[in-house]
């Protein structure tokens, strides 16, 4: 978390900037209107559309960005960011948080691999997994929970049993932070039972494979801060070099996602007097992070099959979609788990509705975070002496925008911004974008 002061303001919509019924008005309790987030001059007004730089120093040495609350209340404000000591600006663009899928065995992007069996027709076998969860940084920095799985494996086990009973070890074990299940180079799925998990490709398979996946990134929570589970996963005794272990999915945290915004307005909220949040009875701030997220078109339909979780585009998605990100097919909420390929993505769970083709889809998405980095020369003396204590950070959620292609449309504040600054002594005339995906 970032230790210097900063705010955190928070935009409604995809649309709204300076001259969108915000133009030329003085700062009030409705305006900015509620959701709003727009420039403000010196005298805390609100710029008009395309402001300037001379427009906003006739007013004095400062700006503000302002964000409407609505409800009579007054608009919250960031620092004031000093024209003439604007260190940078850096929009970092919305990335979905991602889970880690790991693969023992047969591995379905490779469309390779498998799980040694018991060879022996007289004798049983053990065999060993060992997986070590590295997420939980919340305790004490530095927390890892091991588990270990182990199977006696009867005289002539299959890479079929094999995969079967660790998968089902997984699922069942209450500490385990992913789930598992088992798939083949066959054909067909088998729903999950009480004693076996879900199967795809298991009709007429020769090659069986433990498909485990962490869990999904926890609600946001104000005594925790959001994060992706990952793990590693070792083989021990029972399985040698034929057995391998693939990764085709690194987890990812994430960036702009509703959990991390939030998180991030819950601690701006400590620079506002918010600073107690165990006396009784609890500060609950109001919090402007959508909780649904934005919806965008996309262009590309879906052909799926009732049961299965791979679902096929009728074009490729390589620009438009990423792991992790969360889409609705015909209406029902899918989770991208990792892609085969440029048209074809395995889903975290199977598919509910009844299979067809040519069906609609659309991608829900959170915010841009824009970060700008700025000097209070109003802090002085000893602190001076010490590294970045005069830098204040002011943070703007933005909600993401793109068209059904895929290419992302700029929110008004970005040009807003860029019009104030470029004649400022930064001389920005760019808002430089970078694709952040470890939510920091």
């Amino acid at each position: 978390m970032n230790t210097k002061v900063y705010k955190m303001l928070v935009a409604a919509n995809q649309t709204d900037g300076n001259g969108t019924s915000t133009s030329g008005n003085v700062l009030s309790s409705t305006n900015p209107a509620s959701g709003v987030v727009a420039i403000l001059d010196n005298k805390n007004n609100v710029m008009d559309s395309s402001p300037t730089y001379a427009e906003a120093l006739a007013s004095g040495p400062s700006i503000f960005i302002g964000q409407g609350q609505g409800s009579g209340k007054y608009p919250i404000l960031s620092s004031p960011i000093q024209l003439s000591n604007i260190r940078g600006a850096v929009l970092g663009l919305y990335a979905p948080a991602a889970r880690q899928t790991t693969i023992v065995g047969y591995n379905r992007v490779l469309a390779a691999g498998n799980i040694e069996p018991n060879a022996s027709s007289t004798d049983t076998k053990m065999y060993v997994m060992h997986i070590a969860f590295l997420g939980d940084k919340e305790n004490y920095s530095n927390r890892t929970d091991y588990r270990t799985y182990q199977y006696v494996a009867a005289a002539s086990a299959t890479q079929r049993d094999i995969a079967i009973y660790f998968a089902n070890r997984i699922n069942q074990d209450g500490v385990a932070k992913a789930t598992a299940i088992v798939v083949g180079d066959g054909t067909g799925v088998a729903a999950a039972t009480s004693t076996t998990p879900l199967i795809i490709g298991g009709t007429g398979a020769t090659n069986y494979g433990i498909e485990i996946t962490s869990n999904g990134q926890p609600a946001w929570e104000s005594f925790n801060a959001p994060f992706m589970d990952f793990f590693k996963v070792s083989l021990d005794t029972g399985f040698t070099t034929a057995t391998e272990i693939s990764t085709v999915q690194e987890h990812v945290k994430g960036n702009g996602t509703l959990q991390h915004i939030r998180e991030l307005e819950y601690n701006a909220q400590g620079w506002d007097g918010l600073t107690n949040r165990n006396k009784f009875p609890f500060p609950t701030p109001a919090s402007f992070v959508s909780t649904t997220g934005f919806t965008l078109a996309v262009t590309p339909t879906a052909t799926v099959v009732q049961g299965s979780d791979s679902v096929t585009f009728s074009a490729t998605v390589a620009a438009i979609l990423l792991p992790g990100d969360i889409i609705t097919i015909n209406g029902e909420t899918c989770e991208i788990k990792y892609f085969v390929s440029a048209t074809v993505a395995i889903m975290t769970a199977p598919i509910v509705q009844t299979g067809a083709a040519a069906l609609t889809v659309t991608r829900v998405v959170g915010y841009n975070l824009l970060v700008i980095e700025h000097v209070d020369e109003h802090i002085g003396g000893e602190l001076q002496q010490l590294k970045s204590s005069n830098w204040l950070t002011t943070f703007v959620a933005l909600p993401y925008n793109a068209n059904a292609a895929g290419a992302r449309t700029a929110h008004p504040i970005e040009a807003d911004l860029v019009a104030v600054l470029t004649g400022a002594p930064i001389g920005l005339t760019a808002i430089p974008t970078v694709t952040m995906s470890d939510g920091n």
